[in-house]
């Protein structure tokens, strides 16, 4: 979940990434962004990584090794 803040969301997705990549493989079917109910008047917009009118609006996964 997330605030509804104008600007760049941030989701941490490091549990899910961790399961695709474990020595025992499981379906990877990408991840599905589902509205919260109740909020009509605050929907958040994504564009697809083929957005051509302004490619900085694409989203970006960022990967961080420790």
């Amino acid at each position: 979940s997330t605030d509804f803040e104008p600007g760049w969301i941030e989701f941490d997705v490091t549990a899910a990434v961790q399961a695709m990549s474990s020595s025992v493989p499981t379906a990877n079917y990408g991840w599905r962004i589902l509205a919260a109910s109740g909020y009509t008047s605050a929907l958040k917009k994504f564009h697809t990584s083929e957005y051509n009118a302004n490619p900085d609006l694409r989203p970006k996964l960022t990967v961080t090794f420790h």
